[in-house]
């Protein structure tokens, strides 16, 4: 199994497919950054890359907590039960289908 510091090379190796500014691989553009640091088309992927996460994370969150909430009420019963069960659900259904959009956009960025 490869470590995370290795799957980011290979991520930020594998970039041919990506957009290119003009004059962003000659040899000067690349001495324009020091050691480590990313060129602009590679840092704006790997920032594509965070934002989603951090998004799904939320999402994920979220669906989860309405979850959790939805199944207290049924588990309490009585009047709480007829007016929020079926509507918690409706919620934890519509953020499922956020948080696969937002996944669906993720995979194709």
């Amino acid at each position: 199994m490869d470590s995370p510091a290795a799957e980011d090379e290979d991520f930020f190796a594998a970039d041919e497919d990506l957009p290119v500014a003009e004059g962003a691989d000659s040899p000067a553009a690349a001495a324009d950054f020091p050691s480590g640091a990313l060129p602009p088309r590679r840092l704006e992927c790997f920032l594509m890359r965070g934002f989603f996460f951090i998004l799904l994370l939320l999402s994920l969150g979220a669906t989860l907590v309405i979850l959790l909430a939805g199944l207290i009420v049924m588990a309490r019963g009585g009047a709480v039960n007829a007016r929020w069960s079926n509507r918690l659900m409706r919620w934890r259904v519509y953020a499922q289908a956020v948080t696969v959009a937002i996944l669906f956009l993720a995979l194709a960025s």
